[in-house]
């Protein structure tokens, strides 16, 4: 008698429409019902982020891991709420599925999340709390009704159009970026100095970390640590990778400064990410953003 093989775990970046390029990085969706994965599998490794986030967790549940000893017990750690809201992380972040799920999380940037809603984005640095903490009004009931569809397609199809004429109320003046963080952080660092009355280099970065959570420098550290892993990632599909070379033209001070900033920002040093990257089930996120490049 045949049986039917477990299929495949879903993953995948959804990229916004034109009219929301300036407020959604993107939408990461994971779907592993029906996949039976081991448990080792069931881990979501996630990189540091200047982005901010709102989760749907349509079916199963996420245990967010606060330390490394957690690896070893998941399921003991919190569980994240149905409807969450993630601010900007600081550090790598982990999350553990008892079970099958399906979720959607909106990757927004933080300067826009703050331009819709008027919170001031440092507050909710390294930190995920319930939806209804952070949000009111339509946004809030919008969270709800792309829940209530139960599942990422509708649910992604309903967030962009209600989303887009929201975001025309609220958004402020400035060129679309493309796909990438370096993009945006370009852009802020323009309308940083040149909005408001002040321009000094103190009222500036006051703008950066009202905006965003993090100060310039910071921006542009993940900026960077984006460009290495999109030069890391072609080198590599090409059999060319070379780790000093790339250091060097990434301009590190050495190929050991550049490890430190790959480990502080993914949680892994160079060679034992991209030796797990491309088959751990666990890598999944950072396989869907490679492929933007």
């Amino acid at each position: 008698m045949e049986t039917t093989p477990p299929r495949k775990p879903i993953a995948r970046l959804l990229l916004p429409q034109t009219s929301l390029a300036n407020c959604l990085f993107g939408t990461f969706v994971r779907d592993t019902r029906g996949c039976n994965l081991a448990i080792n599998d069931r881990f979501n490794f996630f990189a540091s982020s200047p982005l901010c986030g709102i989760s749907w967790f349509f079916e199963g549940t996420f245990h967010h891991l606060q330390n490394s000893n957690q690896m070893d017990c998941p399921s003991k750690a919190p569980v994240l709420p149905k409807l969450c809201f993630s601010g900007p992380y600081e550090q790598p972040q982990t999350s553990w599925n008892k079970g099958e799920v399906n979720a959607m999380v909106a990757a927004f940037y933080p300067d826009a999340f703050s331009a819709l809603t008027g919170i001031n984005i440092a507050d909710y640095l390294n930190r995920s709390v319930p939806i209804e903490d952070v949000l009111t009004g339509e946004l809030l009931q919008l969270v709800k009704d792309v829940f209530r569809t139960g599942d990422t397609k509708p649910g992604f199809q309903l967030l962009e159009r209600e989303l887009a004429p929201l975001w025309q109320q609220a958004r402020p003046h400035a060129p679309v970026y493309g796909n990438q963080v370096a993009d945006w952080a370009r852009s802020l660092g323009v309308r940083a100095a040149m909005s408001g009355v002040g321009r000094s280099t103190r009222q500036i970065e006051r703008r950066f970390k009202s905006w965003t959570g993090h100060s310039r420098r910071t921006l542009n550290l993940f900026a960077k640590g984006e460009q290495t892993f999109k030069k890391a990632r072609i080198a590599r599909a090409e059999n060319r990778f070379d780790p000093a070379g790339l250091a060097a033209e990434l301009g590190y001070a050495d190929q050991s400064h550049m490890g430190r900033q790959v480990k502080d920002i993914t949680g892994f040093s160079p060679a034992e990410f991209m030796r797990r990257y491309e088959s751990e089930e666990a890598f999944w996120s950072f396989r869907v953003m490679g492929e933007r490049f």
